[in-house]
């Protein structure tokens, strides 16, 4: 594997992590938000 191709691959895992990650963050601060709310 080439490290260019290594590159894109790792680019790719690291912005799905990310994605999860702010999904997950959102999710959280809306539970939060929902707690304090009550």
């Amino acid at each position: 594997m080439s490290i260019r191709q290594y590159n894109t691959e790792l680019s790719a895992l690291i912005d799905k992590v990310v994605k999860i990650y702010i999904d997950k963050d959102k999710f959280f601060v809306g539970q939060l938000k929902g707690v304090s709310e009550d």
